[in-house]
């Protein structure tokens, strides 16, 4: 919130990511690859947070994918 720029370390014990990799490239290819194999449904939820327009925009995206993806684990087999 102050802008102030923060290392991968800081952000951390902050709470502001949950990991640090030493290798981003391939844990981003890992989290694709694990998100390919959910099937269409999940990179339909990413696509919709990404494509939204500004911040407010995705913020609303991200907070409807994850209502949906959390109403999915807690009632399977309903959509």
């Amino acid at each position: 919130m102050t802008g102030r720029w923060v290392g991968a370390a800081e952000a951390l014990a902050l709470g502001l990511v949950n990991r640090i990799e030493d290798d981003p490239r391939r844990a981003a290819e890992d989290i694709a690859a694990e998100l390919a194999a959910r099937g269409g449904g999940t990179l339909a939820r990413v696509k919709a947070v990404t494509a939204a327009g500004g911040l407010l925009d995705r913020l609303h995206a991200e907070h409807q994918a994850n209502r949906s993806a959390w109403a999915q684990v807690l009632n399977p087999g309903t959509r």
